[in-house]
């Protein structure tokens, strides 16, 4: 892997955008990888407390 590239912590994709949590802790590419980690009440908790969040990453 490139360093500087965001990849999915599930399917270990090079992500432009997606799903950040815990100040870059975990990185998901889409629904599906998020919801096979954490379920969506969970989801909810995290993106509530402010440590959760969709974003695009610059190259």
């Amino acid at each position: 892997m490139e360093e500087n590239l965001i990849y999915c912590d599930k399917c270990n994709k090079n992500m432009g955008d997606g799903y950040e949590l815990h100040d870059g802790l975990y990185y998901y590419c889409s629904d599906e990888c998020l919801f096979s980690e954490i379920d969506k009440e969970e989801y909810l908790e995290i993106d509530k407390e402010g440590f959760a969040f969709w974003t695009t990453f610059e190259e």
